[in-house]
């Protein structure tokens, strides 16, 4: 387990939250390899925070402001 400290990209806030990997993980993934390579086991909210900083329920208030505005194109 690693505590990992993020900023989110939609609210600026910087976290920190205990992930499971390792850091010979880290270190792979810092070096370029694939994501699910370096993490296979790591689900896509973990992911989320460790690539962005975004945490699940930031997440789902995002998503939840965006299905309420309208396409410019009437969809």
């Amino acid at each position: 387990m690693l505590d990992i400290k993020r900023t989110s990209t939609l609210s600026g806030k910087t976290r920190t939250k205990q992930l499971p990997i390792t850091q010979e993980q880290m270190d792979m993934y810092d070096a370029g390899i694939y994501y699910k390579a370096a993490f296979p086991d790591l689900s896509e909210e973990d992911f989320r925070f460790l690539a962005y900083g975004i945490t699940v329920s930031e997440h789902a208030a995002f998503r939840k402001k965006d299905k309420s505005r309208k396409s410019c194109c009437g969809g």
